[in-house]
């Protein structure tokens, strides 16, 4: 939530702002949000956390019991996942996006 509020507002100063041209051709077709606000839109769309990669390890295999370990490796985290049935599955999970590799 806290994210979508820095970003709304960031883009909201950066595009908001009118264009002071005297004439047509000063207008550029396309103005470029300050770096400060690129800076803070990267930082906004950084990675997952661990205990959220834990949580979607767990929602995405079937019979999960718990996670016991939670390693990062490069663009992904590694969860190690106990089934029911007692065995253990390592499950990818992406840290970007959260998707299960």
């Amino acid at each position: 939530m806290k994210r979508l509020v820095v970003i709304s507002a960031m883009l909201l100063s950066a595009f908001a702002a009118p264009a002071a041209a005297s004439s047509p051709v000063d207008v550029p077709e396309f103005r470029r949000a300050p770096v400060t606000a690129q800076l803070y839109v990267r930082e906004a769309r950084r990675a997952i956390s661990p205990s959220e990669a834990k949580r979607i390890a767990l929602r995405s295999v079937r019979g999960a019991r718990e996670a016991v370990d939670i390693r990062r490796k490069g663009d992904f985290y590694v969860v190690r996942v106990i089934l029911s049935n007692g065995q253990v599955r390592d499950i990818k999970v992406d840290a970007n996006s959260g998707r299960v590799r």
